[in-house]
Parts: C-alpha cells; structure tokens; sequence
C-alpha cells in the first residue's frame, strides 16, 4: 500500500513491542500494518516444516502438512492443526480446537475449547504468569487479523473479516478512509487488549494498546486509541480513559 504520509495509527509500531517477537522479521519494511498480512502465505511457505518433536500431542489430535510445535506445546485431544502453521514454546491448544492453517502464533498462547484461527498472526505472550500469557478463550473465531502480545480475548469472541457487498475491507481513522486492498480482513488488536465476551469485531477494526473492549453483546467497528475503553451494548457505546489496573 502507498500513502502520501503514514499516518501513526497505521504504523505497525503503534499497535505491537516486536522486541519479544519470535517472527519478528515477518515485519520488515511493513509500513502499514495490516500489509503483514499479505506477506504471510511466502513467509510459512519458506518457514514452516513438520516439527512435532518437542511438543506433547494427543494420540486423537489431528496434525495435517507443515505444522512446527514449539518446546513444551501441547495439543490436547481432538483438535485439529493445518499447515502450513508455526506454534511456538509452551502453548497450549485445548480439544477441539481448529487452526486452519497460514498461522503464526507466539510463545505462551493459550488457544480455548472449538476456538478456530486462520490466516492469522499472533504474537503471544511474554511468560508463564496468568498476566505474562495470551489468552483465546472458548468458541472463539479468529481469523485475518494481526494480534499482539499479551492480549485476552473472552469466549464467544468473532473477528469478522468479509464485506457484505464483497469489497476490500476499508479502514476508517477519524474523517479519513484507507483501502487495505483486502478481500479479507478483520482486525489490528494492539498489546495488552482486552475484549470481553461475545464481542462482534467487523472488518476493518483497529484497537491501540492497552485497551480494553467490553459489554455483552457487543459490536466494535472502527479505530480506538490506546488506553481507552470502549463500554456498551450491541453498537450503542461510550469511550473513556482506561482506568490503571493494579
């Protein structure tokens, strides 16, 4: 994508600390964030292999192509990996989950019960504490989206990625609108989100860092800084500051 000026809330920088990033060259020369995306199919096609050596998998799990399993992953039963697919260190995928391929996930990611991702990238966690992982809770649908380190997704979370008319997704930032030139793309969440349960994200959604969305049920659209919160019901919502968390 070719802009005049990149804008700060496009910049991957906004949104992510790649420093604990295991993938973190994914990012080179990314300008607009969302533009890591369409790097993402040649980069596991260079980088995937079929790994399952340092990993604990369930004899009912289902492991399909060029999937790599990070020391101290474990895959619980029944669920289901495609590749081509990376999974770092000491994840957990609980049964019946789904990972439907052209995914990278970071290290310390917990992905919930029936939880599905696709063309996704997640950054992970930073550790073993409940406040160092990543959490996806259950009958969570994540799929063409970039999500940071750290975040908390809460059950029954959906990041939906397709227009009803079938056009690119376009991405609104105040007055101004940016075609993302693609046909699927749901959200950007930033470091350290949070979004509560049963939360509809539409396509073209951007949330800064250390925010937190919340309200059931509850549909998010849009851009939203950093340290905010954006509180409601269905659309009808209100933004404050987010308040410190001890």
């Amino acid at each position: 994508m070719t802009l005049e000026k990149i804008v700060e809330q496009l910049k991957p920088e906004h949104y992510f600390n790649l420093s604990t990033f295991r993938y973190k060259d994914l990012f080179n020369e990314v300008e607009v964030v969302w533009d890591v995306l369409k790097k993402l199919p040649l980069y596991l096609k260079e980088k995937a292999h079929r790994d399952l050596s340092r990993a604990t998998v369930h004899p009912t799990a289902i492991i399909e192509g060029d999937v790599y399993l990070g020391k101290g992953t474990i895959v619980e039963p029944y669920a289901v990996i495609k590749g081509p697919t990376i999974i770092g260190e000491n994840c957990l995928i609980q049964p019946f989950a789904h990972i439907r391929g052209n995914v990278i996930m970071g290290d310390y990611t917990r992905i919930g019960n029936y939880t599905e991702v696709v063309n996704a990238i997640l950054l992970g966690g930073t550790g073993s504490s409940k406040k160092e992982l990543a959490h996806f809770a259950h009958y969570n649908y994540i799929g063409y989206c970039v999500i940071g380190s750290r975040v908390v997704l809460g059950a029954r979370v959906t990041t939906s990625s397709l227009r009803a008319d079938w056009k690119p997704v376009t991405v609104k930032i105040g007055e101004n609108k940016y075609d993302t030139g693609l046909p699927q793309f749901s959200a950007v969440i930033g470091d350290e989100v949070q979004v509560g349960c049963h939360t509809l994200l539409d396509p073209g959604s951007l949330i800064g860092k250390n925010s937190w969305v919340n309200g059931a049920p509850f549909e998010w659209k849009g851009y939203l800084p950093p340290k905010k919160f954006a509180k409601g019901k269905n659309n009808v919502y209100e933004i404050v500051d987010k308040k410190p968390v001890d």
